[in-house]
């Protein structure tokens, strides 16, 4: 009876501490004494112009566990590092073209959300962290869904080397028409944040 209580109390206190799982894009760290990481790693994703492939980014771990079974497909799907492209602009121009890291963070007991076009959370929320909505080119052939980099982004190296294979994050601007400008404005880069509660 005693074991059933305290096993009872010990299964609230996990759910009580245990929150959201998020990525912080850009960073090798969490955000705040609020997460704790589960890794870190690097940004991956489709080849920028490949018509096929992964279009939502993914958090790579630096430690990955491969498959040493022999097991070989015939097609298959590529998945390549990510590199800043920032270089026609004068925000982030020191990053442009090295290798993008991020971080998995849980939240302790709380909801997270990320907010585009923002830079502050709504009351009652507290902000992660905030920063610019990034993407892959829109001349480009594959797609990338927007992720939020972090205001102060790092680098995983400082090769500042461009690559052919790889995926690439282009910062997202508006574009109006359809949407309505004001409030946007027309060229302007997309801020975010990420908040919690």
């Amino acid at each position: 009876m005693v074991a059933d209580k305290i096993e009872t109390i010990q299964s609230a206190l996990n759910r009580q501490t245990s929150g959201d799982i998020f990525t912080r894009w850009g960073r090798k760290s969490c955000p705040s004494d609020n997460a704790d990481i589960v890794y870190s790693g690097v940004v991956g994703g489709g080849k920028h112009n490949d018509p096929g492939g992964p279009s939502n980014l993914l958090c790579l771990p630096t430690e990955p566990q491969l498959d040493k079974s022999g097991l070989s497909a015939g097609a298959g799907s590529f998945i390549y590092g990510t590199e800043y492209r920032t270089v026609h602009g004068s925000l982030w121009k020191h990053i442009t073209d090295n290798e993008a890291p991020c971080a998995v963070c849980m939240s302790r007991g709380r909801s997270v959300v990320m907010i585009p076009g923002r830079n502050t959370c709504y009351p009652g929320w507290r902000v992660e962290y905030s920063g610019y909505l990034m993407s892959g080119y829109h001349g480009h052939t594959g797609n990338t869904n927007p992720i939020c980099i972090d205001a102060e982004p790092e680098t995983t190296t400082d090769s500042d080397n461009m690559h052919a294979s790889t995926s690439l994050l282009y910062f997202v601007k508006a574009s109006c028409g359809t949407l309505k400008c004001p409030p946007y404005e027309n060229g302007t880069i997309l801020t975010c944040v990420v908040c919690s509660m």
